[in-house]
């Protein structure tokens, strides 16, 4: 389980800096951005579903109480993310981002640290347990 989500964290952790290049260009690049927002959006969800599928239910069938609180919250605020995720991709429309170009590369800047962080608490609060 451990390998298989470090695998997921890195693989994210390349593609948001792919999408960081991306937007830190003058001018919108279509198929550039389309590709690196597809491929984050694939690997992120991948990673939503074994967190969801296999992780959490082994975690929280086989953790001590104590830690079943914060895997638990981990997961509440996990599925919280989501649904911002969802809206800024809802919201974000190639069309609009070609009209609004340097705003969106705001908006993505700040959900690329967000999701910097939440790979960053994943880290701090699975990996020890997924040791054990």
């Amino acid at each position: 389980m451990l390998s298989e989500l470090e695998k997921l964290h890195a693989d994210i952790s390349i593609l948001i800096e792919e999408l960081e290049r991306v937007t830190s260009e003058p001018t919108m690049r279509t198929d550039a951005l389309a590709a690196a927002r597809l491929n984050l959006t694939r690997v992120s969800r991948q990673r939503s579903r074994f967190l969801e599928t296999v992780v959490y239910p082994a975690l929280l069938r086989d953790c001590a109480p104590s830690d079943a609180g914060r895997v638990q919250a981990l997961r509440d605020s996990g599925r919280e993310g989501l649904v911002i995720s969802a809206g800024h991709i809802a919201k974000w429309t190639l069309k609009e981002i070609s009209e609004r170009w340097s705003d969106y590369c705001a908006a993505s800047r700040a959900l690329r640290g967000a999701m910097r962080d939440r790979i960053r608490e994943e880290k701090a609060v699975l990996y020890p347990l997924l040791r054990n």
